[in-house]
């Protein structure tokens, strides 16, 4: 799914793959592109394809992944 995950209080994120896995498979309506993560929860998986961005995907993004819940980064 290419979308965008937002929060109240917290940036908004564009991973570059994300999924919905198990019973959240099919919480989020289809075509949706803009996620509100203070209605929805966050996807299970997340992943960043690095290339000049690694220390920043190991890092900064790492993190904020962690704070809006994704279990898998």
């Amino acid at each position: 799914m290419g979308c965008s995950y937002r929060q109240v209080g917290v940036r908004e994120v564009q991973p570059d793959i994300s999924y919905y896995i198990g019973d959240n498979a099919d919480v989020i309506p289809y075509g949706t592109s803009i996620i509100n993560l203070d209605v929805y929860p966050p996807p299970d998986l997340v992943i960043e394809v690095a290339n000049t961005s690694l220390a920043d995907d190991q890092g900064a993004k790492r993190l904020l992944y962690e704070d809006l819940g994704v279990k898998e980064y």
